[in-house]
């Protein structure tokens, strides 16, 4: 499906905030949704493998147990996004806006982070083993019990970031910022 540059109207949201984009369940494997505005979709159970959401607007979204992995997301905003339960193995989030998302329980082996706004993002108790979070920022980011090693960290900002039972192994952490840690 090519639903790339896609507007909803806006003018559609119910009083109670609720999502007016319904995509649950939806099969959007393979699918072009490059610079969509869906913000506030609900794309719990979606299938979205192999998806292209470059520079797709999905702020406040619901991806509860949603197929993410391999999905390219680049530049996308997806603050206080909601990640449960999805996967998102091998995903492009390079550059993306997560300030604020939640990732509980998400599979994120093998994903870039770099240069991404991750502020305030709940990563804990994850398995982020060799993830790329190079030059991303991760102050007072929730990393508690999460296992980063192998990970390359390279000038990522974790300034005030909950760090207390991260394993570290061999992760590359040249010229990150640590302090308030």
């Amino acid at each position: 499906a090519n639903l790339s540059g896609v507007q909803i109207d806006r003018n559609l949201e119910r009083k109670n905030n609720q999502s007016v984009v319904m995509m649950t369940g939806a099969d959007l494997e393979n699918a072009n949704l490059t610079g969509a505005n869906l913000r506030k979709a609900d794309f719990t159970n979606a299938n979205l493998k192999n998806a292209n959401l470059k520079g797709a607007s999905l702020k406040n979204s619901c991806f509860r147990n949603a197929i993410l992995s391999g999905a390219n997301l680049q530049g996308a905003d997806l603050s206080k996004a909601f990640f449960a339960g999805s996967n998102l193995k091998g995903a492009n989030l390079k550059e993306t806006d997560c300030q604020g998302a939640k990732f509980n329980n998400a599979e994120l082996l093998g994903c870039t982070f770099e240069k991404a706004n991750l502020k305030k993002v709940d990563l804990s108790n994850l398995d982020l083993q060799k993830i790329d979070l190079s030059e991303a920022d991760l102050r007072k980011a929730d990393l508690r019990n999460s296992n980063l090693s192998g990970a390359r960290l390279f000038k990522t900002d974790l300034r005030n970031s909950l760090l207390s039972n991260v394993n570290l192994t061999a992760a590359y952490l040249s010229s990150a910022l640590m302090q308030g840690t």
